[in-house]
């Protein structure tokens, strides 16, 4: 089985931050991957390493291929990371530009993924609850200016406004 480009990318990504995690803040679309992950992965696997390299940088511990197995087993997550997979990754590091660059499409691939079962689910939602639409829709807003943003919740501000008040028709009870 081969591996997608999605999945090539992946790889990179997570290879390349466990061999060169910057000192300082990381480049914005790596930071939104990991705030992210495991879901901003499409291979689990690779989602499941980015968890602990953002889990071990936020306990302000180095990011390291050692570090990152020591906190994988800790939590009995190695195998989810794919054992021998994970042993493997230090022949795919790139340098750190190329990760970024391509942390952009691995984004994008998570975005349509992300926006796809969104909407997927307020349809469902909808249809089985047309009174909530109003409230279902405000969630979808939510996740469209979360991904638009800088990947953290409520990063972008929209408001929902009711077929009335962009009409603005006043009701005639009140």
């Amino acid at each position: 089985m081969t591996e997608s480009s999605i999945g090539v990318k992946e790889r990179a990504v997570v290879a390349t931050l466990l061999h060169e995690f910057p000192g300082g803040p990381l480049p914005g679309t790596l930071q939104k991957l990991l705030r992210h992950a495991p879901e901003s992965f499409e291979d689990l696997r690779f989602g499941t390493i980015a968890v602990a390299i953002r889990e071990l940088s936020i306990e302000a511990k180095p990011v390291h291929v050692l570090t990152a197995r020591e906190w994988l087993k800790a939590h009995n997550k190695l195998d989810d990371a794919g054992g021998a997979l994970f042993d493997s990754l230090a022949a795919d590091a790139v340098p750190l530009a190329i990760a970024e660059y391509e942390s952009e499409d691995v984004w994008a691939a998570y975005a349509t993924r992300r926006v796809q079962t969104v909407l997927a689910d307020a349809l469902s939602s909808a249809e089985q609850n047309p009174g909530q639409t109003q409230i279902i829709a405000e969630g979808v807003i939510e996740t469209l200016g979360d991904l638009a943003g800088n990947g953290a919740p409520h990063s972008r501000a929209f408001t929902i406004r009711t077929p009335d008040e962009i009409l603005g028709i006043k009701p005639a009870f009140g």
